[in-house]
């Protein structure tokens, strides 16, 4: 009887020890598959990155055509180029800013002439003494 009972005590153990690995089977298939599926995600923002660069690298490259920096700056590395690219605009930014100081310079004895110009005739219409003077 004590046989028995030892026999029924070890499977007891060997029945709990089986539910115990079945659950950290079942728990070790459900990490696996929540495991994979962020893989997945982890694949598809790549996937949507690579694009974003592919774009940005495109962008770049018409960017530095139009600005007209050198071809060897194709070479070089993404940080690189975009200095050379602001270092570009910012040379245009100030071309651009001297070549309209300069035009404004030009501009503005000729603007002051014409200023002037319209003021008198501006008087001259509306100054009722000057319409006296043409009267007599």
């Amino acid at each position: 009887m004590e046989s028995g009972l030892h026999s029924a005590s070890e499977l007891e153990k060997q029945t709990k020890l089986q539910c115990s690995t079945l659950q950290r089977a079942q728990l070790a298939g459900q990490q696996v598959q929540d495991l994979r599926e962020r893989l997945q995600t982890a694949a598809k923002h790549c996937d949507l990155l690579q694009h974003g660069k592919q774009h940005y690298e495109e962008f770049l490259e018409q960017l530095s055509e139009t600005m007209k920096v050198n071809s060897p700056a194709e070479g070089l590395g993404f940080e690189i180029r975009l200095k050379l690219v602001l270092s570009r605009a910012e040379q245009l930014f100030r071309q651009e800013a001297g070549a309209l100081r300069e035009q404004t310079t030009d501009i503005q004895p000729t603007a002051k002439g014409t200023i002037t110009e319209k003021l008198t005739r501006w008087k001259r219409t509306s100054d009722p003494a000057s319409e006296e003077e043409k009267s007599k």
